[in-house]
């Protein structure tokens, strides 16, 4: 089983990382969207992957494959996450109504929209 959520902080104090301030809508002074993962009974090796989809439908940040659990060791619970920074400077192309996309393994296990505001 999958969650995934968007948030603006990760609380990385304890065993497992935990989403922090859950929201889909942010604005320029914020330092950038976390798009973050829970997944659990992992028993092999897995693959996560993020894309990210600017207001016109441009891909503007994919990472790729993410290798996890390379070991293949049982884990209750695996929690990943990936940063997406805004840049100020492009403030025009910023503001909008954005997507975040992620796939476990090449397979789509959520499509996130979120807002950037003034």
């Amino acid at each position: 089983m999958e969650y995934v959520y968007l948030c603006k902080k990760v609380d990385d104090s304890g065993t497992l990382l935990k989403p922090l301030d859950i929201q889909s809508e942010y604005t320029l002074e914020d330092e950038g969207i976390i798009c973050f993962v829970r997944i659990k009974d992992v028993s092999q090796e897995i693959h996560l992957r993020w894309k990210w989809y600017s207001t016109d439908k441009q891909m503007v940040r994919d990472t790729g494959k993410v290798m996890i659990n390379q070991d293949e060791k049982y884990l209750e619970v695996v929690t990943a996450y990936d940063r997406f920074r805004l840049n100020p400077k492009d403030k025009e192309k910023i503001e909008g109504q954005w997507t975040v996309v992620v796939f476990l393994n090449d397979k789509l296990i959520a499509r996130k929209i979120f807002q950037i505001n003034k």
